[in-house]
């Protein structure tokens, strides 16, 4: 009896571990990942799906009004390409964990049936597969997000999306009044160019991004993975045609999942820092300063045509005098397309994290 009673205990232990751990859906699994992460939760109801929102601490902050509303990505819509998931919640959490790093105000809206929430009576698997990017779902993700926000005094909104979330980004875009900026990383924003090269089944219910024309007061930036073989750089291409004020920004290392959040925080500092001109005129000379203090010396430039140089060159004049600068930047139009020139720029200069001089120029008249 006493026995039996021992091997019931151990069973009953192994069990509660397998419920803890092993056995977690990937929903529990994502949703312990948030409460680790500190971050609140609550359920918004679209009027035809129900949405599982996480948001940061900095929510409150009343000097914060522009907010980053992360959208995930497609997560697991089928198990081996072969049968479709009862729960598509991502198995790996990368946005929480890039959000988790994030100084702003910062969301995560979940979509339709995600993070335990599939249990309800809309919820069909044709909405994470098939239909992932349909009308419904990114009219519910407007609706939601557009009531939450109703609640929160925020005048600007910048959307970051992951891989199909990027996708999603772009399809609400042109319904979100406060949208400043659509970030997108290792997104597949051409559907149908994704679906034919990886040979999936079609997405018949779904919105293609690369059909959309985008207004040009909302700012594009794509981010770009160089080894990404589950988004590669030819799938955006197209989107490239229909909104030619898109900024594409490759990272020659990066693939689909490396090493985004790794550097999260570096392009973060990038598009916080969208400014006003007299901040990014200030701006300039932190940098200078900075990499003074490490032996190196910067020539700097600006997009400026003859006329545009009347107007900023006093600008830079009282920037220089209030940074006890030595000198303002040259005003350089080149031709060809200024966003291949601020990709190789930035790509380099910034994301890298270093300013190198090639050793050939050493001992020559180019030091």
């Amino acid at each position: 009896m006493v026995l039996g009673e021992k091997i019931i205990n151990k069973i009953f232990l192994i069990a509660a571990c397998c419920l803890l751990f092993s056995c977690a859906t990937p929903s529990e699994k994502f949703v312990t990942k948030a409460i680790e992460f500190e971050f609140n939760s609550a359920i918004v109801n679209s009027g035809h799906f129900q949405h599982r929102i996480f948001f940061n601490q900095l929510l409150t902050s009343p000097e914060k009004k522009i907010v980053h509303v992360y959208l995930d990505g497609d997560g697991t819509p089928w198990e081996k390409h072969r049968w479709v998931t009862d729960d598509p919640t991502a198995r790996n959490p990368i946005i929480l964990e890039m959000m988790v790093q994030d100084s702003s105000p910062a969301v995560l809206l979940g979509r339709p049936c995600y993070y335990g929430l599939g249990g309800g009576k809309p919820c069909r698997s044709k909405f994470w597969t098939s239909h992932r990017y349909s009308p419904e779902i990114v009219s519910s993700m407007v609706k939601a997000l557009v009531f939450w926000l109703e609640k929160h005094d925020f005048n600007k909104i910048i959307l970051i999306g992951y891989s199909g979330g990027g996708a999603l980004a772009m399809l609400m875009a042109p319904k979100i009044n406060q949208l400043e900026t659509v970030v997108t990383i290792a997104a597949n924003l051409d559907i149908d160019a994704w679906v034919q090269l990886h040979r999936y089944s079609p997405l018949s219910g779904s919105l293609n991004p690369a059909e959309l024309t985008i207004s040009d007061k909302i700012k594009l930036i794509h981010l770009i993975g160089g080894q990404d073989r589950v988004a590669p750089v030819s799938i955006i291409k197209k989107i490239a045609k229909n909104n030619n004020h898109s900024i594409f920004i490759e990272f020659p290392q990066f693939d689909h999942f490396c090493c985004w959040v790794k550097e999260w925080p570096h392009v973060l500092e990038i598009f916080n820092r969208q400014c006003e001109i007299t901040v990014a005129m200030d701006m300039h000379y932190e940098w200078s300063r900075k990499y003074a203090l490490k032996g190196m010396s910067i020539n700097s430039y600006y997009d400026a045509t003859a006329s545009q140089k009347v107007v900023y060159e006093p600008s830079w004049y009282s920037a220089m005098e209030r940074n006890s600068g030595t000198g303002i930047p040259l005003p350089d139009h080149a031709t060809g397309d200024k966003h291949e020139r601020i990709i190789a720029t930035l790509t380099e200069a910034f994301f890298n994290g270093l300013l190198t001089f090639d050793e050939r120029l050493k001992d020559t008249d180019d030091m």
